[in-house]
């Protein structure tokens, strides 16, 4: 009999099983059948799975995995599904993340391998004219090392500048072409 038929045959006799702080149990207003109690003590393994079957497909979802997935390659196991099965499914798919193996395993079965064709190289020759003269380079970079560098009293988009850079804008704005 498995874990499905155990649950139904249970809620016939009036039992109800749970997962409860980290415990497999029962809820009922009378004592269930030893034969109801040793069956489900026989399958226990097989109910928890079956119970926490919503929180595993919500986390294999998370991961982009299968549930069968997350077992077969050990990354939950039972005694998760008992113990975890309260805890939000984000928390535990980012612990999952942590796993060292996570990535090497998670990219086989999440991602194929893309073949791609090498692209084609395209060499280009930029070629650029420098139209300024030294002169201009030279003054442009002093006036704007000093403006915008480190001079506290010259603030360009006012138009004020300290005695420093008043001469250097002039020298920049002379050698302009």
């Amino acid at each position: 009999m498995g874990a499905h038929d155990l649950i139904k045959q249970a809620k016939a006799e009036g039992v109800v099983l749970v997962l409860a702080e980290g415990r497999l149990t029962w809820e009922s207003d009378h004592q269930p059948s030893a034969v109801l109690l040793e069956s489900v003590r026989a399958n226990r393994l097989a109910i928890i799975e079956h119970l926490s079957r919503p929180w595993l497909v919500r986390l294999a979802q998370l991961q982009g995995c299968s549930p069968e997935y997350l077992f077969e390659h050990r990354f939950i196991d039972h005694d998760d599904l008992l113990e975890q099965h309260q805890v939000p499914t984000w928390k535990v798919a980012m612990a999952l993340r942590t796993h060292p193996n996570w990535c090497q395993v998670g990219a086989e079965q999440t991602r194929p391998a893309l073949e791609l064709a090498p692209a084609p190289v395209i060499q280009q020759h930029h070629t650029v004219e420098c139209h300024q003269s030294l002169e201009w380079l030279a003054a442009r970079d002093a006036f704007h090392s000093h403006v915008l560098g480190n001079c506290p009293e010259c603030y360009p988009p006012t138009g004020r500048y300290c005695a420093i850079g008043a001469e250097l804008r002039a020298r920049y704005l002379e050698a302009t072409p």
